[in-house]
């Protein structure tokens, strides 16, 4: 008898850890780990640049940028709240998956990414050879989304198209992260 509710108790807790690791979003203390990417023109930047910064990191591919145009819209509603102080707190960091890019292609690749970066307002970085993403834990071939916050710490990651009520809570992140809104 006794050793029958130790084993149901145990199958669910591990019924529960296993639900709970099936979801797409994870939120927590893990410091992000360093990396550096290149822009089309040529320009690197590494995690020790934005040190300081509240990071909105969107890693995507070509076939995926579109997929959590959602939560960039809503961002930028939110950062055009903000006065030019508090914008400098923030740094949009969209990094497009490249580590496919055949080499015969890597002119045209850098060129798309510099337009792309004049239509969206701010560079777009490369991850030219997939280590980002691995190191990151990003999904490959997936919208993949990261609130790096100013120590460098991820406080927020999710992949896949992030729904309304995820895109409200990475808000009340981004302002509890600059001071302006406790999340409790």
């Amino acid at each position: 008898m006794m050793f029958r509710r130790s084993f149901v108790i145990c199958l669910l807790s591990l019924t529960v850890l296993v639900a709970s690791s099936l979801t797409t979003a994870s939120e927590g203390v893990q410091k992000a780990a360093p990396f550096r990417i290149t822009s089309g023109d040529g320009s690197t930047l590494t995690l020790g640049d934005i040190s300081g910064k509240i990071a909105l990191c969107f890693y995507e591919t070509r076939e995926t940028k579109e997929r959590n145009r959602a939560l960039k819209d809503e961002l930028e509603k939110f950062m055009d709240q903000l006065s030019d102080d508090e914008k400098s707190r923030l740094f949009v960091l969209p990094v497009v998956d490249c580590s496919g890019a055949s080499k015969l292609f890597l002119g045209k690749w850098k060129d798309s990414l510099v337009t792309e970066s004049k239509k969206a307002g701010h560079t777009i970085y490369g991850d030219w050879d997939g280590k980002m993403r691995n190191d990151l834990s990003f999904v490959r071939g997936d919208a993949n989304f990261a609130l790096i916050g100013a120590d460098g710490s991820i406080v927020y990651r999710a992949n896949g198209t992030i729904e309304e009520k995820e895109r409200d809570l990475i808000i009340r992140k981004v302002k509890s992260l600059m001071g302006k809104e406790t999340l409790f």
